[in-house]
């Protein structure tokens, strides 16, 4: 049966949405995105920048469904998939329609693919972009990849740490599924001879950069990590 947490030096408040010390973190993995594309890659890891930024995500959205299951003992799925839509709909479609209007007057170059930009919007796009026919869209939206590995995730997530919340599920059962993504990983590669960028982009071998930061929310919500990692602890039972 789940308890109520104790909390000891908790996090900020319940209902901000915002953990302020992991701001600076996403803006150096947002700096090592910037500069990467910007012509430096071979000095700059862009993609390590990714792989941070996706950590911090699963990081403070578990934290935040912590917070929600310590205050309700209940995930609200349809608020929190509503909150996901509001958060990303509006700027992702503001975006694409100045993009369309960048290629139009000739600022821009791209093919304006509507399969290509429906994929986006449906966040369907890492996996469309392999099909032997696939379009382009508009030049420099292929990077909306990103959002469907964040997306398919936090179809899947929710349920899960319910799952774990209510003890129907074990913390072991994360370090399984981690060590499954890498296993599978290494068969898309040695198996399938898939590409880096395949493999790179792929929501199937891309699971795990978001679930290390669940992981870790979650221990430290328990109080299961060194005092050194962290200032702040609330405290779950084992």
């Amino acid at each position: 049966m789940y308890e109520p947490a104790v909390t000891e030096r908790s996090w900020p408040e319940a209902g901000r949405g915002q953990i302020p010390s992991l701001d600076g973190l996403r803006a150096v993995s947002i700096m090592l995105v910037y500069f990467s594309h910007a012509g430096v890659s071979d000095l700059i890891p862009g993609g390590f920048g990714v792989t941070v930024f996706f950590f911090l995500s699963g990081f403070l959205i578990t934290t935040l469904l912590c917070r929600e299951h310590d205050r309700t003992d209940r995930i609200a799925f349809g608020a929190f998939y509503l909150r996901r839509l509001l958060r990303l709909g509006p700027p992702l479609l503001v975006t694409m329609a100045l993009a369309v209007v960048l290629v139009w007057v000739g600022w821009a170059e791209g093919d304006l693919s509507a399969e290509a930009m429906l994929a986006q919007v449906l966040f369907v796009y890492n996996y469309y972009q392999f099909l032997p026919d696939a379009g382009v869209g508009v030049e420099g939206l292929g990077v909306l990849w990103s959002l469907s590995v964040e997306e398919h995730f936090y179809l899947v997530w929710p349920v899960l740490f319910l799952a774990i919340a209510q003890r129907r599920l074990g913390v072991r059962s994360v370090l399984v599924l981690l060590v499954v993504i890498l296993a599978w990983r290494a068969i898309r590669v040695g198996l399938f001879g898939h590409a880096e960028w395949a493999i790179y982009t792929s929501t199937d071998t891309r699971f795990d950069s978001l679930l290390y930061g669940c992981l870790l929310a979650i221990l430290m919500a328990r109080d299961d990590v060194p005092e050194w990692l962290t200032e702040t602890r609330v405290l779950y039972p084992v």
